[in-house]
């Protein structure tokens, strides 16, 4: 991303096209090919350690949300959300369904 670019929806989009992991989700249609969970930050920690290297933050549980985007950590281990700055950390040892701190994982996703 551009030193000091917005992070508008068509700076997300940007973004996804170059390459930098994550674009907002406003149809869930691009996404229809795989299962993302979708995890909040309820307890506002700094990290969150999951066991998918492909997700959806949406910040905290509604009202509380912010925009639910998705964030895709490629070959990284690691990635930070533009929204809400909870950086989630891939952790090898937790299965797809587990997020440490426990009961982050608000939903599995769905496939459509």
């Amino acid at each position: 991303m551009p030193h000091g670019a917005a992070w508008g929806l068509s700076g997300l989009f940007f973004a996804w096209r170059q390459g930098y992991g994550y674009r907002a989700d406003t149809d869930n249609k691009i996404m229809a090919h795989a299962v993302v969970p979708h995890i909040a930050n309820d307890l506002g920690v700094e990290k969150v350690f999951v066991g998918v290297k492909e997700l959806k933050c949406m910040g905290a549980k509604a009202p509380f949300d912010h925009p639910h985007v998705y964030l895709d950590m490629g070959g990284d281990t690691q990635i930070l959300c533009p929204y809400c700055s909870t950086l989630y950390v891939h952790d090898t040892r937790l299965h797809t369904e587990e997020t440490d701190p426990k009961g982050c994982l608000v939903n599995f996703g769905s496939t459509g």
